[in-house]
């Protein structure tokens, strides 16, 4: 500790520095604003986790409420509050947040910024309908920007009680889940039909967007800028889904339905540095995700694997290591993967391997008209259970591949071009 004369020096030359102009303009002598605690700072604690609650219910929902222009932070931890996976997929949380919503309608949370808040910055819990968080900054938080959490009677989900048809639209999210590694800028636990689009999310732990179920779906994510993810784990990617739970819901026209609605993730610019794999992981069962037109940059392809199905991937850039690698399907729940264009830069790759079909029948995934760009302008497929590789004209002697090619990687200008022509491309 410095000599108490030089504490008294050092504090008054802060205070003048800080709070001089406001003393002079409201008459005051510095030596009122100055503390009494010596070279020690007054320490402000918090215990509180939830700065602000909204609590509704299903027949009588809380509506209309709308935060604009706020600032959120010193909420306390919460990892050692009570914890709970909410549905099939490898992540767990803590059911509560800076903001907690619960029983909602047509809240709207805008222009604000969450800045250190050691728990959740925001959780959707239960029935939530249209939620916008919009033009927002998350940062230094540390659990998740925002997570949802719905309801469900076990496996049936038709009484609704999720949040649905939320909007998370042009926010910055970086520098999430100091604490809690299993976070990310968007986490859906048991919800649908809701929007992910034109964010920008750096420096996160895992991935920055998360499906832990396919519930429902009727995703859109769209727009968004993602990298520097996965920075302290692998076996990832920015984007990830898992599906390995079932679930009746009624977003379908038809009636109840197992079967989920298509989620789309279109026109992202996706870079999977650090440990991420996959630009969008599609794991553990997940099916009924489109993705095309995307550009992925220092990624594998599509993945598609442990009964996954039903999903479509094509129109995409992919710029990294291999193109695919899929599961077996059951006949005519085959994934579609075609008109992709993918770079095959990664130097481990010494066979141009293009990616490997697990069930080496027409009757599972069948690659069509995609575009493949080696090094030395050749390629090779791995198709099981055949034990050798195949180049293409073999492949397309089976019948897959058909109207596809392989060239020499062109130019960067042209690969850029490719990427801007794809970003810039209007949603039809």
């Amino acid at each position: 500790f410095y000599p108490e004369k030089r504490c008294s020096e050092l504090h008054y030359a802060h205070f003048k520095r800080v709070f001089g102009s406001m003393a002079d303009k409201k008459g005051r002598n510095l030596e009122q604003t100055k503390t009494s605690t010596g070279c020690i700072p007054d320490m402000i604690a918090t215990n509180l986790q939830t700065l602000i609650q909204m609590k509704g219910t299903v027949e009588n929902p809380l509506k209309g409420v709308q935060l604009r222009g706020l600032g959120f932070r010193d909420t306390a931890k919460t990892y050692m509050e009570q914890w709970s996976a909410p549905s099939g997929g490898d992540w767990a949380l803590h059911r509560g947040g800076a903001i907690h919503l619960e029983g909602t309608k047509d809240v709207v949370i805008s222009d604000s910024y969450f800045h250190r808040l050691d728990g959740n910055a925001i959780m959707l819990s239960g029935y939530c309908r249209q939620t916008h968080v919009t033009r927002s900054e998350f940062s230094w938080i540390g659990n998740g920007a925002l997570a949802t959490w719905g309801d469900t009677d076990g496996y049936d989900a038709t009484m609704g009680t999720q949040p649905r048809f939320s909007l998370f639209e042009r926010n910055i999210i970086s520098n999430i889940g100091l604490y809690q590694k299993q976070s990310s800028g968007w986490g859906q636990n048991k919800a649908c039909q809701n929007i992910i689009r034109n964010n920008v999310m750096f420096n996160l732990p895992r991935a920055a967007i998360n499906f832990n179920d396919g519930l429902g779906g009727g995703n859109l994510v769209e727009g968004n800028v993602i990298f520097n993810t996965c920075r302290e784990s692998g076996d990832h990617g920015p984007i990830n889904s898992w599906d390995r739970m079932p679930f009746l819901t009624d977003t379908s026209a038809t009636g109840p339905s197992f079967s989920p609605l298509p989620s789309h993730t279109i026109r992202n610019l996706i870079i999977a540095n650090y440990g991420a794999s996959q630009g969008f992981d599609n794991d553990d069962g997940s099916s009924w995700y489109y993705t095309h037109e995307n550009v992925f940059y220092e990624a594998d392809g599509f993945k598609m694997d442990y009964g996954g199905s039903d999903s479509k991937f094509f129109d995409n850039l992919v710029y990294g290591g291999n193109c695919f690698g899929t599961g077996s399907f059951m006949k005519g729940h085959a994934d579609v993967f075609e008109n992709n264009t993918c770079v095959l830069v990664d130097s481990r790759n010494l066979e141009n391997k293009i990616g490997t079909l697990y069930q080496c029948s027409t009757e599972g995934m069948n690659p069509t008209k995609n575009k493949y760009f080696t090094n030395d302008g050749n390629a090779s497929w791995v198709c099981l259970p055949h034990p050798d590789p195949f180049t293409l004209k073999e492949m397309q002697e089976q019948g897959f591949e058909l109207g596809s090619t392989v060239n020499l990687i062109p130019d960067a200008d042209t690969i850029i071009s490719w990427a801007m022509n794809i970003i810039n491309s209007k949603v039809n």
